[in-house]
């Protein structure tokens, strides 16, 4: 007697998470990576000896799984790009005058400094203040 898996492919709520500061999602009616892997171990578990699954379809499956985890790595990698283009931008910035928003205030102030924290590059200014590398507006010279 084969075991059927029902809820395939079924509308769910749209969720995401956050581990070790990645973001993932799993979009309505998706799966994510391990729930995949979970269920092609349990489809192989619960087979019917006699009748087993056809071999192209676990080489289809297992080809899926594969490019899911590669589909992630390079998301990964280009977020982690992303994050490095604007440290160095930031430290371009080192020594200019800025203006920008935050927190919906104007920041503005010459610049001393980078810091990198998990939430990305963040422009150290003259006066102790703070201004994310993103909420930068406009870079002028040093007044004089």
């Amino acid at each position: 007697m084969a075991n059927d898996v029902t809820g395939v492919g079924s509308t769910a709520p749209t969720t995401s998470s956050t581990v070790g500061g990645t973001s993932t999602s799993a979009a309505a009616g998706g799966l994510d990576k391990d729930a995949f892997l979970k269920l092609l171990v349990a489809q192989l578990k619960f087979q019917n000896p006699m009748s087993p699954s056809d071999p192209s379809a676990f080489m289809a499956q297992t080809a899926q799984f594969a490019m899911v985890e590669r589909l992630e790595e390079i998301s990964k990698a280009q977020s982690e790009a992303g994050t490095w283009q604007r440290v160095i931008a930031g430290q371009g910035l080192i020594g200019q005058q800025v203006t920008g928003t935050s927190l919906g205030s104007e920041v503005s102030g010459l610049v001393t400094g980078l810091t990198v924290t998990t939430d990305g590059a963040v422009l150290e200014l003259q006066g102790g203040r703070t201004l994310a590398v993103t909420d930068v507006q406009t870079v002028g010279a040093v007044p004089a």
